[in-house]
């Protein structure tokens, strides 16, 4: 390949080390499980919110259509679930 090539290809920011490469997919796939774990704490930090908290439920029962009531009953059974023991 010409030099001169190679070199606009390096600045345009097109990498040519397979290396570097392999630390961008390292480092994707690092923040992805950190976006990950995150989103999992969040959950189990509303369940819990959502166990211990009644107001919750009062306030969004009194507007729940279907869907809504057999979500909250999802949430009831993982809260249960999770947080039973307190």
């Amino acid at each position: 390949m010409n030099p001169d090539t190679e070199k606009n290809e390096a600045e345009n920011g097109k990498s040519l080390d397979t290396k570097s490469r392999t630390k961008e997919i390292f480092a994707g796939v690092g923040w992805f499980a950190l976006a990950l774990i995150l989103l999992i704490f969040g959950a189990i930090g509303f369940l819990f919110i959502w166990h211990i908290n009644p107001f919750l439920h009062y306030r969004l029962g009194a507007f729940a259509g279907p869907v809504m009531v057999w979500l909250m009953g999802m949430m009831d059974a993982a809260s249960n679930a999770l947080f039973g023991w307190i």
